[in-house]
């Protein structure tokens, strides 16, 4: 092969490569609310629940949308003030008093998603196992989303081999 042609494949090959990783990007970021209401949804409809089981699911489905509502609230609510001059002091209270919600969002989600495992049936826990989880490590940033891209554009994992 001669000089041009092999220049001609690396340049087609790094294009390539940008566009996959350009698809990747835009699949795995997504926004958080649309992450949680799909893994809910999947949820929900995964664990195909009986009726006795709908209310510990609508008890544990609305703790993790108000914190999401009271997230997005947040994220408005600082943008606005820190806009505004204040002292560092308030700002500092204000994160505190912040993180003091969340903890107590989480701590009502841990609740409601213990109870709603506590009704489940042997074979819908195996499934809540792995998944009753992920809304609310979303919620907290741990979750990207990774596991729903196309099986091509993951990254392989360190001595995995396909």
């Amino acid at each position: 092969m001669n000089r041009s042609r092999t220049r001609i494949v690396v340049v087609v090959l790094a294009l390539a490569t940008a566009a996959s990783k350009a698809l990747a990007v835009t699949v795995v970021v997504t926004s958080t609310a649309d992450l949680v209401t799909m893994r809910m949804g999947q949820l929900e409809e995964d664990l195909n629940l009986r009726p006795d089981q709908r209310g510990a699911w609508k008890v544990y489905r609305d703790r993790v949308m108000q914190m999401l509502d009271d997230q997005r609230r947040a994220a408005r609510a600082a943008t606005a003030y820190s806009a505004i001059e204040t002292s560092a002091p308030k700002r500092l209270d204000a994160l505190a008093d912040a993180a003091r919600n969340r903890l107590t969002a989480v701590e009502d989600i841990v609740d409601a998603g213990k109870a709603l495992y506590a009704s489940l049936t042997p074979e819908q826990r195996t499934l809540a196992d792995r998944r009753l989880a992920l809304p609310l490590a979303t919620l907290s940033g741990s979750d990207t989303g990774a596991d729903l891209l196309p099986r091509a554009l993951q990254r392989p994992q360190a001595g995995v081999k396909d």
